[in-house]
C-alpha cells in the first residue's frame, strides 16, 4: 500500500509539471504568501536562538513558556 501511495503522489508531482501546472503554481504563490506573512510578523526578540533551537528539535517544554 506504502509503494501504491508513493506511485500516487510521484505520478501527481509529474502530471503537474508536465500536464497542468495550475496546481503547483497556486500552491507556490500560497507558499511564498506564508513565507512572507511569518517572515514579517515574528518579532525575533520572543524566539531567541536556543528557544528556537528548542522547538525545532520538538522539545514541546520550551514551546509555551513565556
Amino acid at each position: 500500500m506504502n509503494a501504491l501511495l508513493a506511485l500516487l503522489i510521484w505520478t501527481g508531482v509529474i502530471y503537474g509539471i508536465f500536464v497542468d501546472g495550475t496546481f503547483w503554481k497556486i500552491y507556490l504563490g500560497l507558499v511564498i504568501a506564508y513565507t512572507a506573512w511569518v517572515k514579517i510578523t515574528v518579532n525575533p526578540k520572543d524566539n531567541p536562538k536556543r528557544k528556537t533551537m528548542m522547538i525545532a528539535t520538538w522539545n514541546g517544554k520550551y514551546f509555551l513558556r513565556n
